[in-house]
């Protein structure tokens, strides 16, 4: 990695500036001079091809293992069904202790009423 272009700061220039614009946009606003911009544009690249992984997204991932991929879909969805009915038994759960303490409360008032 060529420091003396600073590829680096660059990116973290770009990163703190910009979040997720594209960086070929973002590298002329801070590069004057078209020589060094070309240079560090073909280093970029270079960077990028030897470093990043290829693009390895869904639909990849759905064709490597569907059968996996539609497991997961069926876990998650299970897991979701729970959840809100997990949310209904703590409703009730609530109201329960509400109106628990409430008629606790009733009775106490009651005797020191009386």
């Amino acid at each position: 990695m060529d420091t003396q272009l600073g590829i680096l700061p660059l990116l973290e220039l770009h990163e703190l500036q910009q979040g997720k614009k594209e960086w070929k946009a973002f590298l002329p606003t801070v590069v004057d001079d078209r020589s060094t911009l070309e240079a560090r544009i073909k280093l970029l690249n270079a960077f990028f091809q030897k470093y990043l992984p290829p693009k390895f997204g869904d639909d990849e991932i759905q064709k490597l293992c569907p059968a996996e991929m539609k497991e997961h879909e069926r876990l998650l969805s299970s897991i979701f069904n729970m959840m809100e009915e997990a949310d209904h038994v703590a409703d009730s759960i609530r109201e329960k202790v509400r109106l628990h303490l409430e008629s606790k409360t009733q009775l106490r008032e009651a005797s020191l009423a009386s």
